[in-house]
């Protein structure tokens, strides 16, 4: 994932290390060519508790959101990577792995598709949730956390 800000985020399944990197457009000694993004010495590395399936940075770069196979869906700080939020799990029965991730313009709402064909909304908003679970129901929302 590539923040707006200037953040190159991976994640290596090897180690179960989340990496972010700090970008820059500029050369950094005399000679280089600009325009080739060069990583920085801003480098970071978090290790994680489960192997990540899936990462989505929110629209302003400052939020990572990543899912994991064991179904474990959590929200980053994306500048030093520590967990602000873990929603609670599991998202389906057995903790399928999540596959997808998705946030609804309004940033209220994190969709979250597993391996199962499940979808999950994420929402602090739980009146929202309570007055639209008909809809949900519907559109094959099975749970809202």
């Amino acid at each position: 994932a590539i923040s707006r800000l200037g953040f190159l985020i991976s994640f290596s399944g090897a180690d179960r290390a989340l990496r972010r990197y700090l970008l820059s457009p500029f050369p950094s000694r005399p000679g280089d060519s600009p325009g080739g993004a060069e990583m920085e010495g801003g480098s970071m590395t978090v290790e994680v508790e489960a192997s990540l399936s899936v990462m989505l940075l929110s629209p302003d770069g400052l939020t990572l959101f990543t899912g994991s196979v064991d179904g474990e869906v959590t929200a980053r700080c994306a500048q030093t990577l520590g967990m602000v939020h873990r929603f609670p799990p599991p998202l389906a029965p057995g903790g399928a792995p999540v596959l997808s991730l998705a946030l609804s313009p309004c940033r209220n709402f994190l969709l979250v598709g597993t391996a199962d064909g499940r979808v999950a909304v994420c929402t602090a908003r739980q009146a929202f949730v309570d007055n639209q679970r008909h809809v949900l129901t519907a559109l094959g929302i099975d749970s809202v956390l």
